[in-house]
């Protein structure tokens, strides 16, 4: 439900879920109108989201390291060839991108999270009117 804003050029909706991974998910979902992701592809990009995120920092970065890939497909009961195949797909969607020399999530999708929220913007131009 749109909630009552003081600025009337701005709409908001909340929501409200009750573990990080599913707000991940839910992220997912409201962004996917640019990525055009399935429902599995999406459950895939979640579950390295929350990879990403909580990586320790001072370990090179990569996302679909062995461990990564086994944690994922545990987590959706998907076999070695089903996840290298989605990896692909996300690659392809420059959802996955090489970092240095590593793997992460695209800075442009990962999600920032303060104060146990994720806020997203929107900013739909129309081109040439």
């Amino acid at each position: 439900m749109p909630s009552s804003n003081t600025n009337p050029f701005i709409n908001i909706i909340n929501s409200k879920v009750n573990k990080q991974s599913k707000m991940i998910r839910q992220y997912v979902d409201i962004i996917n109108v640019l990525l055009n992701l399935t429902n599995r592809e999406m459950d895939v990009l979640a579950l390295f989201m929350e990879i990403d995120l909580d990586w320790d920092k001072t370990k090179n970065k990569d996302i679909i390291d062995a461990d990564s890939r086994k944690y994922v497909m545990q987590e959706t009961l998907m076999n070695k060839a089903n996840l290298s195949r989605y990896i692909t797909i996300l690659k392809g969607k420059d959802a996955i991108v090489k970092l240095g020399d590593g793997w992460g999530i695209n800075e442009k999708i990962l999600p920032v999270i303060n104060d146990n929220s994720i806020q997203v913007h929107f900013n739909l131009q129309l081109n040439g009117e």
